[in-house]
């Protein structure tokens, strides 16, 4: 089930443009003993676009000591870039200041051409929250 199933893609055809489907990623380790992170764990299976309903991601530019929690965990890690596969079969480098376009994660950013899209609340219809 998805939070929010208008702005996913499952087939080309519903967007204009290409739609990111995976990148490059890595997560903060937990230190099992409950202290600080202990490093990064290259490979991470859960993505975050750059908007939600409001800015998910850093403003700040990605640097190599970036950690990629802070950018969704997309992990630039080949010389700035992340790899990314796209629905349309295609693999590219990307930088994390072009992943910034909502346009390649949302189904309506990509239909609207709008790099900024913010995802609308979900409409909830009676009952309590």
């Amino acid at each position: 089930q998805y939070t929010f199933p208008g702005e996913c893609v499952t087939i080309q055809s519903l967007a204009s443009n290409s739609i990111l489907v995976f990148a490059t990623a890595a997560s903060s380790a937990s230190n099992p003993s409950g202290g600080e992170s202990n490093g990064q764990i290259s490979g991470y299976c859960i993505l975050t676009p750059p908007n939600g309903m409001y800015p998910n991601w850093s403003s700040s530019k990605w640097n190599c000591k970036s950690s990629p929690d802070n950018y969704g965990n997309v992990d630039a890690r080949y010389n700035n870039q992340a790899i990314c596969a796209f629905l349309d079969g295609s693999v590219r480098l990307q930088s994390v200041e072009e992943l910034r376009n909502m346009s390649l994660w949302s189904r309506n950013a990509a239909m609207q051409h709008n790099p900024n899209y913010m995802v609308p609340p979900p409409v909830r219809s009676g009952g309590r929250l």
